[in-house]
């Protein structure tokens, strides 16, 4: 359509006063931190009442463990990119957890699982803001019963380890469980390197060999780094000290050999470094 002339100034007014909302550059990320409130806020609801249901004996324990799972893979896998890294990291803890808990124990277990349901809860209301907060938070977690038995006190002492193999990893959680250390298990050195800044654990061991860098290369970027340069750390390995020299194991850091000599070298890094 064709507006006669004399329209025109009456068009372009009436465009210009039409208001352009312009999204503000934050927004697409506030958003999504809206959703995952909402979203975390209801499925940390349905975790509660399901564990209830399993200490009432309206569902199997197994079942309740299996969505369990499911649901704290979910939390931590969206916690990072959502902005809530410290939900991710107590859920990362609640795998920990449901990897290793006593099936024969199950009232304590459960129980114990609610208090990371409650943690994570506290955290999406605002708790836990400062390093000192966050600490204390995580090592307020439960232990899994089985680094637990009754002869053994366990300490606000942490462990990072970080192994490919989660058969190992456990064993030498399960070692230093019975020093009464508790220890949280990743596969992934890339995800190490987040947990050890939100941690500060007491000690981290690494694997030599890992597929997307090596302990040494771990322990080099770790030490490089003024907010965890000091945590005390240790290489797993099957290597000799001099084949692990020759690739690159940086001085004055310990081994410890799995197989036989395990006990004995992971007692000797504890007391080498205070730990305990």
């Amino acid at each position: 359509m064709l507006w006669p002339f004399a329209c025109l100034p009456v068009i372009l007014a009436q465009s210009t006063m039409r208001p352009t909302r312009h999204a503000h550059p934050d927004e697409p990320f506030e958003n999504l931190r809206r959703s995952f409130r909402e979203e975390t806020e209801e499925r940390l609801g349905l975790m509660d009442k399901l564990v209830e249901e399993a200490l009432e004996g309206a569902v199997a324990f197994a079942a309740a463990l299996a969505q369990l799972r499911r649901d704290a893979h979910t939390v931590k896998g969206m916690g990072d990119a959502s902005g809530f890294p410290l939900v991710s990291t107590v859920a990362h803890r609640l795998e920990n957890y449901l990897d290793d808990i006593d099936g024969q124990r199950y009232e304590r277990s459960l129980t114990d699982i609610r208090a990371y349901i409650d943690a994570m809860s506290s955290v999406m209301a605002g708790a836990a803001s400062d390093d000192g907060a966050i600490a204390a938070v995580l090592r307020s977690l439960p232990v899994p019963t089985v680094f637990n038995p009754d002869d053994v006190v366990m300490h606000r002492v942490e462990a990072l380890l970080v192994t490919a193999s989660r058969v190992v990893g456990r064993l030498v959680a399960r070692e230093l469980g019975a020093c009464g250390i508790r220890a949280v298990l990743t596969q992934s050195p890339t995800e190490a390197f987040t947990l050890a800044i939100r941690m500060r654990p007491d000690l981290i061991i690494a694997s030599a060999t890992m597929a997307e860098l090596s302990g040494m290369e771990l322990a080099g970027a770790l030490a490089a780094m003024a907010t965890t340069s000091k945590i005390p750390m240790a290489i797993l390995t099957s290597l000799s000290k001099d084949d692990l020299a020759r690739q690159g194991l940086p001085a004055g850091i310990p081994t410890i050999h799995t197989g036989e000599r395990l006990s004995g070298d992971l007692a000797a890094v504890i007391t080498g470094y205070g730990i305990g």
